[in-house]
């Protein structure tokens, strides 16, 4: 009975001693990444394509490509500028990548992620569908089409909004703004429509 009643102390006592270690391992967490995993942000990083390439190493990258323009190659490079954002600079690279291998879903997938990050909604929305045709079980390509959606709804909602507005108060900037909404959401012949607007109070508009 007595060894008995030992062990039961002793694992209570391990309990106790692993529950510590757990709260000093937490606390000792740095808030930036609780805060990452608890706002639940759409991943740019794709686990289904090529391992990372460090982010701080886009020349050596970039000669890579140069010297063999590969699928592979292609996807680290438009990563890494995903990753430094600077998502307009990946466009072309995971474009010939898709011409290399129309059936990637991966480059389809990075390809939506750097359109929504350039604030082309429409665009990221067809990119990760596409990438859904190709593999309907990738979960990063449905987080992003989501992301995508949301984004878009976000924008509609402002546009919707900018037509509240009182007629007197419809300048330049109201035009050039709500222009760029119709952009965004993909509608382009509403976008020029509006900044043939926009130039019609201002001729000399940049």
């Amino acid at each position: 009975m007595e060894n008995s009643e030992e062990k039961v102390v002793a694992q209570q006592k391990q309990k106790r001693l692993i529950t510590i270690v757990f709260v000093v391992l937490i606390n000792a967490m740095p808030d930036d990444y609780l805060i990452y995993k608890s706002k639940g942000e759409a991943p740019v990083e794709n686990q289904q394509a090529a391992a990372p390439a460090p982010v701080n190493n886009i020349a050596e990258l970039e000669n890579l490509v140069a010297k063999d323009p590969s699928h592979t190659n292609l996807i680290n490079l438009s990563k890494a500028y995903i990753n430094n954002s600077n998502p307009g600079r990946s466009i072309d690279h995971l474009k010939r990548a898709i011409e290399l291998k129309p059936t990637s879903a991966v480059a389809y997938n990075n390809l939506g992620v750097a359109y929504i990050m350039l604030e082309q909604y429409q665009n990221g929305i067809d990119a990760c569908t596409k990438a859904l045709e190709l593999d309907p079980n990738f979960q990063l390509a449905k987080n992003n089409l989501k992301w995508g959606n949301d984004e878009k709804a976000k924008t509609i909602k402002k546009i919707d909004e900018k037509f509240a507005i009182a007629t007197d108060k419809k300048d330049v900037k109201y035009y050039q703004e709500l222009g760029l909404n119709y952009f965004r959401i993909g509608d382009y012949t509403k976008s020029i429509e509006i900044w043939n607007k926009e130039l019609e109070l201002d001729v000399k508009n940049i």
